[in-house]
């Protein structure tokens, strides 16, 4: 039983990365489209790349976030402020 609840969010989390990389390509095509110039294109380009990337590295992006938090030593940090 567990894993076939696994198994499906694991099949669920590749169909949602999948349906992201297929809307950051309609984005980029309808951009074009629409405004039928490059600069607006490019952008969107690099836009629907930056988000295709933090969907694909959400494990590296967690890993930095928790040393942001923790600190270097693994420690949560406390930042005490002068009144």
């Amino acid at each position: 039983m567990i894993d076939t609840g696994l198994n499906l969010t694991s099949e669920a989390e590749v169909l949602v990365k999948a349906l992201i990389a297929v809307m950051g390509l309609v984005f980029v095509l309808m951009t074009a489209a629409r405004t039928r110039a490059v600069v607006p294109t490019v952008g969107a380009i690099v836009f629907a790349g930056l988000v295709g990337w933090a969907v694909a590295n959400t494990d590296f992006i967690e890993q930095k976030v928790d040393e942001d938090i923790r600190g270097a030593r693994g420690v949560p940090t406390v930042v005490v402020a002068d009144a």
